[in-house]
């Protein structure tokens, strides 16, 4: 693996992790405030978010390394 690729790797993850984290204390700040309106939704979107990225990246990321992206098989 490359530097550049494997840099960009950790920091993906990283950022995966951050807003995952910043979900998670969104939750539970609204549990303890019992404000569930602005903070319940913000957490959701932003743990929705998360997930379809880190799905995106993960992809793309097989399909390079597989080298058959063309018709989704592994060669």
């Amino acid at each position: 693996m490359k530097r550049n690729e494997k840099t960009t790797s950790v920091a993906v993850n990283v950022i995966i992790a951050l807003m995952g984290v910043a979900a998670l204390a969104l939750v539970i700040y609204s549990m303890v405030t019992d404000k569930v309106t602005p903070y319940l939704a913000m957490s959701l979107g932003l743990s929705g978010f998360a997930n379809i990225f880190g799905c995106i990246y993960r992809n793309r990321r097989r399909e390079d390394e597989d080298g058959s992206c063309e018709n989704r098989s592994v060669s």
